[in-house]
Protein backbone atom coordinates (compact mmCIF):
# COMPACT_ATOMS: atom_id res chain seq x y z
CA UNK A 1 0.00 0.00 0.00
CA UNK A 2 1.28 3.48 -0.85
CA UNK A 3 2.06 5.84 1.98
CA UNK A 4 -0.51 8.60 2.52
CA UNK A 5 0.50 11.87 0.96
CA UNK A 6 -0.54 15.46 0.37
CA UNK A 7 0.05 16.92 -3.08
CA UNK A 8 0.11 20.71 -3.45
CA UNK A 9 0.01 22.16 -6.93
CA UNK A 10 -0.95 25.47 -8.52
CA UNK A 11 -4.52 26.10 -9.57
CA UNK A 12 -3.89 25.81 -13.29
CA UNK A 13 -6.80 27.69 -14.79
CA UNK A 14 -5.36 27.35 -18.29
CA UNK A 15 -4.38 23.95 -19.67
CA UNK A 16 -1.98 23.34 -22.55
CA UNK A 17 -4.71 22.93 -25.14
CA UNK A 18 -6.37 26.18 -24.10
CA UNK A 19 -3.01 28.00 -24.13
CA UNK A 20 -2.33 26.75 -27.65
CA UNK A 21 -5.81 27.83 -28.78
CA UNK A 22 -5.25 31.27 -27.25
CA UNK A 23 -1.89 31.61 -28.99
CA UNK A 24 -3.30 30.54 -32.38
CA UNK A 25 -6.25 32.93 -32.02
CA UNK A 26 -4.05 35.86 -31.02
CA UNK A 27 -1.55 35.12 -33.83
CA UNK A 28 -4.39 34.95 -36.36
CA UNK A 29 -5.83 38.26 -35.20
CA UNK A 30 -2.48 40.03 -34.88
CA UNK A 31 -1.09 38.87 -38.23
CA UNK A 32 -4.37 39.61 -40.03
CA UNK A 33 -4.32 43.20 -38.78
CA UNK A 34 -0.56 43.48 -39.43
CA UNK A 35 -1.05 42.08 -42.96
CA UNK A 36 -3.78 44.61 -43.75
CA UNK A 37 -1.61 47.46 -42.45
CA UNK A 38 1.42 46.13 -44.37
CA UNK A 39 -0.67 46.08 -47.56
CA UNK A 40 -1.50 49.74 -46.92
CA UNK A 41 2.23 50.54 -46.80
CA UNK A 42 2.89 50.23 -43.09
CA UNK A 43 5.16 47.24 -43.53
CA UNK A 44 7.16 47.92 -40.31
CA UNK A 45 4.23 46.59 -38.30
CA UNK A 46 5.07 42.99 -39.33
CA UNK A 47 8.29 42.55 -37.29
CA UNK A 48 6.63 44.08 -34.24
CA UNK A 49 3.61 41.81 -34.58
CA UNK A 50 5.98 38.84 -34.77
CA UNK A 51 7.92 40.04 -31.74
CA UNK A 52 4.70 40.56 -29.80
CA UNK A 53 3.45 37.05 -30.60
CA UNK A 54 6.87 35.59 -29.76
CA UNK A 55 6.68 37.25 -26.34
CA UNK A 56 3.16 35.91 -25.83
CA UNK A 57 4.33 32.38 -26.75
CA UNK A 58 7.26 32.66 -24.33
CA UNK A 59 5.00 33.89 -21.51
CA UNK A 60 2.52 31.06 -22.09
CA UNK A 61 5.38 28.54 -22.08
CA UNK A 62 6.67 29.86 -18.74
CA UNK A 63 3.15 29.75 -17.28
CA UNK A 64 2.59 26.17 -18.48
CA UNK A 65 5.92 25.09 -16.93
CA UNK A 66 5.02 26.73 -13.60
CA UNK A 67 1.67 24.91 -13.62
CA UNK A 68 3.52 21.58 -13.52
CA UNK A 69 5.24 22.32 -10.19
CA UNK A 70 4.33 19.99 -7.32
CA UNK A 71 5.02 19.75 -3.60
CA UNK A 72 4.48 16.31 -2.15
CA UNK A 73 4.39 15.63 1.57
CA UNK A 74 4.31 11.98 2.60
CA UNK A 75 4.90 9.82 5.63
CA UNK A 76 7.62 7.23 5.13
CA UNK A 77 8.07 5.18 8.30
CA UNK A 78 9.10 7.64 10.99
CA UNK A 79 9.94 10.42 8.52
CA UNK A 80 7.90 13.25 7.04
CA UNK A 81 9.22 13.58 3.48
CA UNK A 82 8.99 16.76 1.41
CA UNK A 83 9.62 16.56 -2.34
CA UNK A 84 9.40 19.32 -4.93
CA UNK A 85 9.61 19.18 -8.68
CA UNK A 86 7.74 18.86 -11.94
CA UNK A 87 7.71 15.36 -13.38
CA UNK A 88 10.31 14.00 -10.96
CA UNK A 89 11.38 15.44 -7.62
CA UNK A 90 14.28 17.88 -7.88
CA UNK A 91 14.30 18.57 -4.14
CA UNK A 92 14.03 16.04 -1.31
CA UNK A 93 14.11 16.62 2.44
CA UNK A 94 13.20 14.41 5.38
CA UNK A 95 12.06 15.45 8.85
CA UNK A 96 11.76 13.14 11.89
CA UNK A 97 8.01 12.63 12.24
CA UNK A 98 8.05 12.81 16.04
CA UNK A 99 10.03 16.06 16.20
CA UNK A 100 8.83 18.14 13.27
CA UNK A 101 6.50 21.04 14.03
CA UNK A 102 4.02 22.70 11.69
CA UNK A 103 3.75 26.45 12.21
CA UNK A 104 1.81 29.23 10.54
CA UNK A 105 4.06 32.29 10.54
CA UNK A 106 1.97 35.48 10.42
CA UNK A 107 2.53 38.07 7.73
CA UNK A 108 5.52 40.27 8.55
CA UNK A 109 4.01 43.39 7.00
CA UNK A 110 1.03 44.72 5.07
CA UNK A 111 2.30 43.36 1.74
CA UNK A 112 3.44 39.99 3.12
CA UNK A 113 1.39 36.79 3.43
CA UNK A 114 1.44 34.14 6.17
CA UNK A 115 3.80 31.20 5.63
CA UNK A 116 3.29 27.55 6.56
CA UNK A 117 6.56 26.11 7.82
CA UNK A 118 7.93 22.75 8.84
CA UNK A 119 10.38 23.29 11.71
CA UNK A 120 12.98 20.95 13.13
CA UNK A 121 16.25 21.52 15.01
CA UNK A 122 16.28 25.28 14.45
CA UNK A 123 15.75 24.96 10.71
CA UNK A 124 12.58 25.61 8.77
CA UNK A 125 11.17 24.80 5.36
CA UNK A 126 8.24 26.66 3.82
CA UNK A 127 5.49 24.53 2.29
CA UNK A 128 2.35 25.46 0.40
CA UNK A 129 3.90 28.41 -1.42
CA UNK A 130 1.37 28.22 -4.25
CA UNK A 131 -1.63 28.34 -1.92
CA UNK A 132 -3.73 31.48 -1.74
CA UNK A 133 -3.40 33.56 1.41
CA UNK A 134 -6.81 32.50 2.68
CA UNK A 135 -5.99 28.79 2.17
CA UNK A 136 -2.78 28.77 4.20
CA UNK A 137 -4.32 28.76 7.70
CA UNK A 138 -6.66 25.88 6.80
CA UNK A 139 -3.74 24.00 5.24
CA UNK A 140 -1.63 24.51 8.39
CA UNK A 141 -4.44 23.10 10.55
CA UNK A 142 -4.92 20.13 8.19
CA UNK A 143 -1.19 19.41 8.06
CA UNK A 144 -0.88 19.62 11.87
CA UNK A 145 -3.75 17.17 12.26
CA UNK A 146 -2.33 14.85 9.61
CA UNK A 147 1.10 14.77 11.26
CA UNK A 148 -0.44 14.19 14.71
CA UNK A 149 -2.48 11.29 13.37
CA UNK A 150 0.61 9.79 11.72
CA UNK A 151 2.51 10.08 15.03
CA UNK A 152 -0.26 8.21 16.84
CA UNK A 153 -0.25 5.44 14.24
CA UNK A 154 3.55 5.19 14.40
CA UNK A 155 3.55 4.81 18.18
CA UNK A 156 0.48 2.57 18.41
CA UNK A 157 1.33 -0.96 19.53
CA UNK A 158 1.46 -3.63 16.92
Amino acid sequence: MDAPCIVIRPNASLNTRQALSLLIGMCTLSFTIAGILAAMGYWMILPFAGLEMGCLAAALHVAMQANREREILRIDGDQLVLERGRDTPRYHREFPLHWVQVQLQPAAGPTDVPHVQLRYAGQHEEVGRVLAEEERAAFARHLTSWVAQARKQATAPG
